[in-house]
């Protein structure tokens, strides 16, 4: 029901992605983690080559999902390094289970719904829903990197957006 990808030995990695999280987001990292550590990188439910079945989402919910796959591969203990909803996932993980996490590292996460917060996955939601996923993938990139960054990697971005429309998730869970 949930895909993922492991590659090298070693300790074991989970990275954990955002919101429509897919193991490929990972890729350019995994050869640079598998050198020293089991990498495992998943596609959440609802997203990618995993399950969609599923139309109700919350951060415990996937926190126990990830527990699961952690069982499910007989990871008692794990490196993570959750990224936007990853590490929301990463926290409630650390508060409810501490001993499944070695060490965690959050990268652009949150730990509660602020008015902004709120205010940007109410326009990023009615966006996807009333303009669809083809608008909302041309958007998606300028919520979420500066512009050097998008300057940089326009060819880049362009693959993932045609990549994303053909296989974007429900609405349920990307917001």
């Amino acid at each position: 029901e949930i895909y993922y990808e492991e590659a090298g030995r070693g300790q074991p990695l989970i990275f954990v992605s955002g919101l429509n999280g897919v193991a490929r987001y990972w890729q350019p990292q995994i050869p640079a983690f598998s050198s020293r550590f089991r990498v495992i990188a998943y596609d959440q439910r609802g997203t990618g080559q995993s399950d969609r079945q599923q139309r109700e989402f919350s951060v415990d919910q996937m926190a126990l999902e990830l527990v699961q796959l952690m069982d499910a591969l007989g990871i008692e203990r794990a490196h993570l390094v959750g990224l936007s909803t990853g590490g929301a996932i990463g926290q409630t993980l650390a508060i409810e289970q501490p001993q499944r996490i070695a060490r965690l590292v959050l990268c652009s996460t949150w730990t509660y719904c602020d008015p902004w917060f709120r205010r940007l996955f109410e326009a990023r939601r009615a966006l996807y829903q009333q303009a669809g996923p083809e608008l909302h993938a041309m958007f998606h990139p300028l919520f979420l990197y500066p512009p050097d960054y998008v300057n940089a990697h326009d060819a880049d971005i362009d693959e993932e957006r045609r990549r994303n429309v053909g296989s974007a998730p429900p609405v349920e869970i990307d917001f």
